[in-house]
């Protein structure tokens, strides 16, 4: 039997309702991927569904500001995919407001790579576009028994040669959903179910015992460990807070003064008598891709506050704290202390 007829008898008996199945609005199937990139489906659907309530079409989500759609986006982590968004939809509007239709003309927009840029053609538009994802690298990796790092260029090069061989150029969308369904419910990346699956007869690495070997790859992510000490500076019933404007990953976010920041003049535009230090909390560990975070929270009770014309500090009341969007780790704090 061939890998095609296995994979869509599978999907027949296992296939999820998820509310972007329903659409084949570009628009709508865009916004879902970009959701989904590093987030998990049980996570991502919730925003979806804010985000498709909240904005009808990629005009309206052009026009919103950058708080709004941060504050949408808050919590989700990866702020440069809400960054690219935006930026996006804008570039859509400025040429005439016609979403692409090419797979060329999306790989060209901010944010999109060959991936998000094979899914939205084919889901939206029918394209013979193979997506190839984590899920789609593990199960041609497993299925072929391919033991080249998948993160090489030879490593992809081959994943591309097998998918081009079995890809259904009739039915491409039906086909990409599957196979990434497969690998998310059924080839998962540790201790998958081998003797259930349909595969398991045809399957190398089941039958080599690779399957929690296979895909290999060549590069481990080194991670820095780094503290961040953000001084909590409460005046009566304001806090002082600043947006990030730096080009990290946590631009056009909000957080407080950090009490080593490399940048000392941003402090110096904040001018107050010496506060009483009431409490400091943490240490609290926040696990980014590049990098472990240790952050403490200090929290100070301050009078007679100046801050100077041109600082990021601003005040706000402290019960408006949660119109602002923050980092997760920040967000998380201000519910689990009630600073709001």
């Amino acid at each position: 039997m061939s890998f095609k007829r296995l994979l869509y008898e599978w999907h027949q008996s296992v296939e999820r309702n998820l509310p972007w199945k329903e659409t084949k609005d570009p628009f709508f199937i865009w916004l879902s991927e970009v959701i989904l990139q590093q987030t998990r489906v049980e996570q991502g659907i919730p925003y979806y569904l804010r985000f498709r309530a909240r904005y009808a079409n990629v005009a309206e989500l052009a026009n919103s500001s950058d708080e709004e759609l941060m504050k949408l986006w808050e919590g989700l982590g990866y702020y440069s995919r809400a960054r690219n968004l935006h930026k996006a939809a804008k570039q859509i509007v400025e040429s005439g407001g016609q979403f692409p239709s090419t797979y060329e003309d999306l790989l060209a927009l901010p944010g999109i790579g060959p991936y998000t840029a094979s899914a939205i053609a084919s889901f939206a538009y029918d394209l013979p576009t193979p997506v190839i994802d984590g899920n789609v690298n593990r199960v041609i990796a497993r299925f072929f028994g391919i033991s080249t790092p998948i993160d090489t260029l030879p490593g992809q090069k081959e994943i591309r040669e097998i998918l081009d061989k079995v890809f259904d150029v009739e039915y491409p969308a039906r086909f990409n959903q599957a196979i990434m369904d497969f690998g998310a419910i059924q080839c998962k990346p540790k201790n998958p179910d081998c003797l259930i699956c349909p595969f398991s007869d045809v399957c190398v690495a089941f039958a080599e015992s690779q399957v929690n070997v296979l895909p290999m790859k060549a590069k481990k992510i080194k991670k820095k460990e780094r503290t961040i000490r953000y001084a909590v500076l409460l005046v009566e019933n304001q806090v002082v807070i600043k947006k990030r404007v730096d080009k990290d990953i946590w631009r056009h976010l909000h957080d407080f003064v950090e009490l080593e920041t490399v940048d000392l003049r941003e402090i110096e535009t904040l001018t107050y008598k010496k506060g009483e230090q009431i409490r400091i909390d943490g240490p609290y560990k926040h696990i980014l891709t590049h990098r472990n975070l240790t952050i403490y929270f200090h929290i100070i009770e301050i009078q007679d506050l100046k801050i100077e014309n041109g600082s990021p500090y601003f005040l706000v009341e402290r019960k408006n704290l949660r119109k602002f969007a923050f980092p997760k780790i920040i967000d998380w704090y201000l519910n689990e202390k009630s600073i709001s």
